[in-house]
């Protein structure tokens, strides 16, 4: 029974099964699409095309970023970079999974007007974590810890000149 090709969507249907279209990043920064195939369902297609796009997203900002210190890096880019790329590469699952919670659900959900690394300010910092400790008791501390621990690494990667939290009162 042959399938419908016209219908939108993640996956298309090929030669008797599923395929999506995938992305891979060089390491010249260039990109090289391809397909991937085999699936016999639309699911099992769409579910493996989520996850190419996740880790192709991932690899990509990590590149950006490594490739372009100094540049026109958001916070919520570096946090996300610092936590997936820097952080978690030197700490257990369990302090991984606490810091991820902080950063993904704490302080992203609450950044409201993103900035670049280098325009980051006192007066910036503190609105950003009053609309986290919101949340409950321990998450503007958590929070604070959280910035705090990455801009410093910020500063020693070169991204910014200084770590505005240090100037935050506590």
């Amino acid at each position: 029974m042959k399938e419908q090709n016209s219908e939108k969507g993640k996956s298309f249907y090929e030669k008797s099964s599923r395929y999506h279209r995938t992305k891979t990043l060089q390491e010249n920064g260039t990109i090289k699409y391809s397909k991937k195939g085999g699936f016999k369902t639309r699911e099992e297609a769409d579910k493996s095309y989520d996850r190419c796009e996740k880790e192709f997203k991932n690899a990509y900002r990590a590149w950006q970023l490594s490739n372009q210190v100094n540049q026109d890096v958001s916070l919520k880019d570096y946090l996300i970079y610092w936590l997936e790329d820097v952080f978690s590469q030197r700490v257990e699952s369990t302090t991984y999974m606490v810091m991820a919670y902080a950063v993904y659900d704490l302080i992203l959900p609450c950044v409201e007007h993103d900035v670049k690394l280098k325009y980051l300010n006192g007066e910036y910092l503190d609105a950003l974590l009053q609309n986290v400790a919101q949340i409950s008791r321990s998450a503007g501390n958590k929070g604070r810890e959280v910035l705090n621990l990455a801009l410093k690494e910020a500063v020693t990667a070169g991204y910014i000149k200084r770590n505005p939290v240090a100037a935050l009162s506590a």
